[in-house]
Formats: structure tokens, C-alpha cells, sequence
């Protein structure tokens, strides 16, 4: 998967590398839910470029959904 280093930090005497990560979880089945993901990831193509936008589904996502988020 992509990879993309940001900051650099040291905690607890180990380098730590930042990767821009916006990290969601998307479950139940109430469609908003849904629909906000999908809002977010276009959002974040445009304010967040260079990150990864990565989304954990539950196992009721509607069918679809996993291929308009890769789209």
C-alpha cells in the first residue's frame, strides 16, 4: 500500500516516522453513514493530498460501497 512519510518524532528514545494517515470507521446500517464516507474520501482528495484515507467496514456494507470508495 502507499506509503507516506511525514514528520519524524522521537518518543521513549525510538524514532517514530509519521505516515498522513485519516483513518474511519464505517459500520451498522443506517445509509448516512455510508454516504459520509463517501463524502469524506472526495473531501480529502482535495484538502488532504498525499494521504491515505483508510476506511475499516463492517461486514453489512451495503453492496457497492467498497467500489465507489476505490473509485
Amino acid at each position: 500500500f502507499p506509503v507516506t512519510i511525514g514528520k519524524v518524532c522521537k518518543e521513549k528514545g525510538k524514532w517514530i516516522y509519521m505516515k498522513k494517515i485519516i483513518s474511519v470507521s464505517v459500520y451498522g446500517t443506517n445509509p448516512r453513514y455510508f454516504q459520509g464516507a463517501l463524502e469524506n474520501a472526495e473531501i480529502a482528495k482535495t484538502l488532504f493530498d498525499g494521504w491515505i484515507y483508510r476506511v475499516y467496514l463492517g461486514s453489512n456494507a451495503p453492496a457497492g460501497f467498497k467500489e465507489a470508495l476505490l473509485n
